[in-house]
């Protein structure tokens, strides 16, 4: 936690109490970068935006799997590792002298360091990586806008937010338990352990598992676990897998929406976004539905 530490003591903190990414999310999100992803931003600026990722998830050779969404984005661009180091110090001390640099954590250099360790460990053990969507986007894309959404709504709880960062670094980047605990703590690991399915178990028995068990769930892993459904259900809508029809699509939803209901204590702000994001997104897919049989294109009988 050395580096990422470091570059913290450099950072002001806003004194409004909540502290936004969005310089170093916006840069993860527009630029190709495979690791090393605080130091990549420092060197190759940022941005104040933040992007939507593919839906799906990819296993560490880049082949994808499983059923999840995201939200969609197209990111342009490279970034190169050896102008990363070349340029990243004297950049780095250019633009925090210009504006603050705004990260999602409340609290001191040690809050915002451990979710910069959080971030730039997730870079690394993610970066073979894509969602399954058109754009095939970096997964890590996925984790940032999952943090970015819980601290818009103000869960913005260091150890909440790291554990939103690495939710799924169990499951799909051979990181263990142990290692997270070491790095970050028994609570981040507590979380992401809630949050881990169990890789033994099929993929339709997982399905079933998270709608049984979202009640069960601690507070801090509900809050994790709404806003991961939110980002996945805006993707499934604006860039589906290819082969995905739209029946899959509807089924996703309805599956989504059964394990949110479960998840009673996560933020009420939350709960009211994946409404919103599930209502309008079976809207658009019944439309889409209806231009179908218009079209004598038979979308229900799509495998």
């Amino acid at each position: 936690m050395g580096e990422a530490s470091a570059v913290a003591r450099r950072l002001p903190v806003a004194s409004s109490g909540a502290l936004w990414f969005g310089h170093l999310a916006g840069f993860l999100l527009r630029h190709r970068c495979e690791g090393g992803a605080v130091r990549a931003a420092a060197a190759c600026g940022w941005s104040s935006g933040v992007h939507g990722v593919d839906a799906g998830r990819a296993d560490s050779a880049g082949a994808v799997a499983g059923d999840r969404g995201g939200a969609a984005g197209h990111l342009p661009g490279a970034c190169s590792g050896g102008a990363v180091l070349r340029r990243g110090g004297r950049r780095l001390r250019r633009r925090v002298a210009r504006r603050p640099f705004l990260l999602p954590v409340t609290g001191g250099s040690a809050d915002i360091g451990a979710f910069l360790e959080a971030l730039n460990f997730a870079a690394l053990r993610h970066r073979h990586q894509r969602r399954k969507g058109r754009a095939g986007a970096p997964y890590v894309n996925h984790l940032i806008e999952v943090a970015h959404l819980l601290a818009s709504h103000r869960v913005e709880d260091p150890e909440i937010l790291c554990a939103a960062i690495l939710h799924d670094a169990v499951e799909d980047a051979e990181v263990t338990l142990t290692e997270i605990e070491g790095r970050f703590g028994g609570r981040v690991a507590r979380i992401v352990r809630e949050l881990t399915d169990d890789p033994t178990l099929p993929v339709w028995q997982r399905k079933v598992v998270q709608v049984e068990g979202a009640s069960s769930l601690s507070e801090d892993a509900q809050h994790v676990r709404v806003a991961d459904k939110i980002s996945n259900l805006r993707g499934v809508l604006t860039s589906p897998p290819e082969r995905w029809s739209l029946e899959r699509k509807l089924a996703y939803y309805g599956w989504a929406a059964q394990v949110v209901a479960g998840c009673g204590r996560a933020d009420r702000g939350l709960l009211e976004t994946f409404s919103q994001v599930h209502e309008s997104g079976m809207t658009a897919l019944q439309l889409e539905r209806l231009a179908a049989r218009r079209r004598g294109g038979g979308g229900e009988a799509q495998s």
